[in-house]
């Protein structure tokens, strides 16, 4: 759910790239560890802000498929949500998208459910085509449009209603685990606003025009829910308290990640996503952070990119948005970074413990454990999270040649310090982290 590539990189974007503050780096290591900023860097290099924008209101939630292009553009754009029964350890995912692809259209609905407890994990995936899919702004989402059994409407900036049906084997494309393909899955959610944040606002327009990169808006990251989901014969009521919490976000653009020609190294070429919380009684008490890291190679004279992307809630209080994107091409080595705690310091990922995830869709290794650093210049936030091949769902992206896998830990177990100034002022660990790993593997059947 993050920052990956681009093909071609157009005159417009090479000149705005060249007045951005330059810096050297070193080759990649096994961990991503951006050069960094001088101390004299200004804290907000033109054209780009200091930070995202904190609640983005539904403006920013917008359908984008017109600003990419006609029809024959290849367009992606999803909205994505998982909903936590943080005390049954239940995990659920939706997703409502829609796809162009060489003149292959279609509208989307995903779901899964990932026991943690249990390492039970099911989904289905639905495709109908795009011509009976109904999208209007700010938000709403009806499919299909004669007799709509899904439905997503922002009713305001801070609430979304979700709704749907995925009745057994109709429209179904694929699914995953025992029975899933004749499973009902009926739900009817209304999510509330906690924490939200956008931090690709300044370079949306710019991408759009050029390169098409993937955008990521993580708009509603943490919610309060009501409503209920029933799957089979189990109805689940969820109500505004301290069991339930769930998260939103959304992606759209015209590049998958991509390695490469001719070296299809999945292990750099990929995106990660990584959600923790600490849930208090009180949601606006909650101790919240959203990342993701992308790389991507863009060929001559940029090559591999990379990009990190963060938001930190301390309780409602405190926000911590970070902001980091570097090439370490020799030709034009570019680091830009933004952070509203002055500098960002350090952007650390370290990937191990490399296993093979195996279902009906192919075979591809992937890694259980990821730990990420993030410093400022007054703060330092350590997530590690520690994840079992039962509770990975692979959430599948069909586009122009091929799909991009994406394979999601819903209940996994993570562990948060905060420092600030170097004292330790938060920790915690639970087993309601949400981590990913994403890349473009081959399928079976490909």
């Amino acid at each position: 759910k993050m920052f990956p590539s681009a093909p071609l990189i157009l005159p417009l974007f090479l000149a705005l790239l060249l007045l951005l503050p330059l810096s050297h780096s070193s080759s990649l290591s096994s961990a991503f560890s951006p050069p960094l900023p001088s101390q004299e860097k200004r804290q907000s290099g033109w054209p780009f802000e200091a930070d995202g924008v904190v609640n983005p209101d539904l403006s920013f939630q917008r359908y984008r498929k017109k600003e990419f292009g006609g029809d024959s553009s290849p367009f992606y754009q999803w909205w994505f949500f998982w909903v936590k029964d943080v005390e049954a350890l239940t995990n659920y995912a939706f997703t409502y998208g829609v796809t162009y692809a060489n003149g292959t259209n279609w509208a989307s609905i995903s779901w899964a459910e990932v026991i943690a407890g249990e390492g039970v994990t099911r989904a289905k995936f639905a495709m109908y085509p795009l011509d009976q899919v109904v999208i209007s702004t700010p938000l709403s989402y009806t499919l299909p449009h004669a007799n709509p059994i899904f439905s997503l409407v922002g009713i305001d900036s801070d609430t979304y209603h979700l709704k749907g049906l995925l009745n057994g084997t109709d429209h179904l494309w694929r699914s995953h685990g025992k029975g899933a393909d004749s499973l009902v899955v009926e739900w009817d959610l209304e999510i509330s606003r906690v924490y939200g944040w956008f931090g690709q606002q300044d370079m949306e327009e710019l991408d759009a025009l050029t390169l098409g990169v993937i955008q990521w808006n993580t708009y509603t990251h943490n919610s309060l829910i009501k409503g209920n989901i029933a799957v089979a014969d189990k109805n689940v009521m969820m109500t505004h308290s301290s069991r339930f919490r769930a998260y939103g976000d959304m992606n759209w653009g015209r590049q998958f990640p991509s390695a490469p020609s001719g070296n299809p190294n999945t292990k750099i070429y990929n995106w990660g996503w990584y959600s923790a919380c600490d849930i208090s009684s009180n949601a606006f008490d909650d101790i919240c952070i959203i990342a993701g890291y992308g790389e991507t190679e863009t060929g001559f004279p940029l090559y591999s990119m990379k990009a990190g992307f963060a938001d930190i809630r301390i309780g409602n209080s405190t926000h911590i948005g970070v902001r980091n994107v570097y090439t370490d091409a020799e030709s034009i080595p570019v680091h830009w970074s933004s952070t509203n705690d002055d500098k960002v310091l350090q952007y650390k990922l370290i990937r191990g413990n490399w296993t093979t995830f195996s279902d009906e869709f192919g075979v591809a290794t992937i890694p259980l454990s990821q730990t990420l650093v993030i410093e400022t210049t007054h703060y330092k936030i350590e997530m590690d999270f520690v994840s079992q091949i039962s509770e990975y769902n692979r959430l599948l992206f069909p586009f122009k040649s091929g799909v991009f896998s994406d394979f999601e830990a819903l209940g996994a177990q993570v562990k948060v310090t905060i420092h600030k100034n170097g004292a330790l002022i938060h920790s915690f660990s639970n087993q309601v982290g949400g981590v990913e790993w994403g890349a473009r593997v081959p399928l079976k059947d490909e």
